[in-house]
């Protein structure tokens, strides 16, 4: 024969405890807490893409204002990093590859028609960055045909998950507002 035959489509894991199907029914984040004081994530995307990235932030932003922390899988590996903005008027960024690579059980997955990104990391990563309030997530993937990580377009969106079902502590208060001082009372004039 002249070609191989296409290698069969690798299986799709079954979603998770708890699911959040986002981007129309394209993209499924699913998550389980665990004894350990981690969390395990299972993101899934309808589509071949050559990587899938997942991360959290302060206000739901890949990298403006605030850097995120991203968990970025393609058929290389997976690897936890940072993302940081070149320049706020453009899309160019740095990824800064974490020297902590505490990512348990890391893998990404691309079969004929979806990619796969899975890990389990302590929830102190997802704390972090919104003790005060429900975190935000990012999800964004790249093209089929993409040779390396880079920029998504439309491939991306954020999304909050409540802090009971990630298994993290109550929101911390934001500190009460401090009450400005009375204005000072006016002294009557001294008698003539």
């Amino acid at each position: 024969p002249d070609a191989f035959p296409p290698s069969p489509s690798p299986p799709r894991s079954p979603a998770l405890q708890n699911f959040k199907s986002l981007a129309d029914g394209r993209l499924q984040v699913s998550w389980e807490t665990e004894a350990n004081d981690a969390i395990h994530f299972l993101i899934h995307v309808d589509t071949s893409a050559s990587w899938l990235a997942m991360a959290v932030s302060e206000e739901g932003r890949m990298v403006l204002p605030n850097p995120s922390s991203s968990v970025i899988g393609n058929t290389n590996g997976v690897v936890k990093a940072t993302l940081i903005a070149q320049n706020p008027e453009s899309v160019e960024h740095t990824l800064l590859v974490d020297s902590e690579q505490n990512l348990i059980d890391a893998s990404f997955t691309r079969g004929d028609s979806y990619a796969e990104l899975s890990f389990t990391i302590s929830r102190d990563w997802v704390n972090k960055f919104n003790p005060k309030d429900d975190p935000w997530f990012i999800w964004a993937y790249g093209p089929e045909n993409a040779q390396t990580f880079g920029y998504h377009g439309p491939r991306r969106d954020n999304f909050r998950i409540d802090r009971d079902l990630l298994g993290l502590p109550p929101a911390t208060p934001a500190s009460p507002p401090t009450a400005s001082p009375p204005p000072p009372v006016a002294k009557p004039p001294p008698p003539p």
